[in-house]
């Protein structure tokens, strides 16, 4: 484990669930953290990172911050082992093209913690929409927001945007992105409107993305406000909502009928460490793996960039 903070910690309990993965050793520079996960998991703690990046062992799960994804992602690629990285894989492009050419060069699985997408409701949207239940997609929008900005115990890097880029899109919003394409399919063109409200860094990005087959989804995207999750997809045969991981609101134009339909809550971490052991062992390519991966940031890249650029808003005239 390269990485000790509090997520890696969270999804250390589900992957010691899977009986084919046992954490072996760990490193990180906050020596409190690092010492506290080897107590905890029973496993070794590294002096430093060259001792461990001399550890046999198979597959390496990162979870250090954002900023750090590539470097530490390369070297664990040229000491021999398979990849686990979470979500972003990158902060840009550049860095994430040079990961897939070290993990292309050394041979190993690649695989992006985007866990999102594989809840079971998402899952069933996507069959709905593979089905044609909804005809002709029109339009969507999704709303995408955590109060977790407000909480800074969580690790200052994240407030700094040479290390994360504008902190709700980077931190939740990239999930968001991968959702929508897994969808939807590839977003090609995209708009940002990124602005610090609550907090000093940015925590709040509006988006307008425009996919592949000419339709646009509208992402609403912040980091100091109540928990949401909501995804409306609109079609020329019906609609569907849903607002809560347990249900999905069917409107079937045709019958002019709203059904409710429930679904599972799942284990979305413990679903993708079982992947990625499958993955490492037989070779085959991750759901998120580096190129789904690159997607995302690469989505993230193109929305801070609009809104970076110039103004070309127009002002409201006021009643004189």
């Amino acid at each position: 484990m390269w990485g000790t903070g509090s997520w890696a910690t969270i999804c250390s309990n589900k992957l010691m669930e899977i009986p084919e993965l046992n954490v072996v050793c760990c490193w990180d520079t906050d020596e409190a953290s690092k010492n506290a996960y080897a107590n905890k998991f029973n496993c070794r703690a590294s002096a430093s990172e060259g001792e461990f990046l001399k550890e046999k062992i198979d597959a390496v799960a990162i979870f250090t911050p954002n900023h750090l994804h590539p470097e530490h992602a390369n070297k664990a690629f040229e000491a021999g082992w398979h990849v686990f990285v979470e979500k972003p894989m990158a902060n840009d492009i550049a860095q994430a093209e040079e990961m897939i050419e070290t993990m292309r060069r050394c041979g190993k699985t690649f695989f992006v913690g985007h866990n999102n997408r594989r809840e079971e409701r998402f899952r069933l949207i996507k069959k709905m929409l593979t089905r044609g239940d909804l005809g002709k997609i029109v339009f969507a929008d999704m709303i995408f927001t955590s109060p977790m900005g407000l909480k800074q115990e969580i690790g200052l890097w994240r407030y700094e945007a040479d290390k994360c880029q504008a902190v709700a899109l980077s931190q939740i919003g990239v999930h968001a992105i991968d959702t929508l394409q897994y969808l939807l399919g590839p977003i090609v063109a995209a708009q940002g409107w990124i602005k610090s409200i609550a907090i000093d860094s940015d925590d709040v990005c509006l988006s307008r993305l425009e996919f592949k087959d000419g339709f646009s989804v509208q992402l609403i995207n912040a980091y100091t406000v109540p928990r949401a999750r909501s995804l409306r997809v609109m079609g020329t045969k019906g609609c569907i909502l849903t607002e809560h991981e347990d249900s999905i609101l069917f409107f079937d134009q045709t019958s002019n009928e709203t059904q409710k339909i429930t679904v599972d809550i799942n284990d979305t971490v413990k679903e993708e460490f079982r992947e990625f052991v499958d993955c490492c062992r037989s070779g085959i390519e991750p759901e998120t793996g580096a190129l789904v991966g690159y997607s995302s940031v690469a989505v993230v890249n193109a929305i801070i960039e609009s809104a970076s650029q110039a103004n070309n808003s127009s002002a409201v005239q006021p009643l004189c």
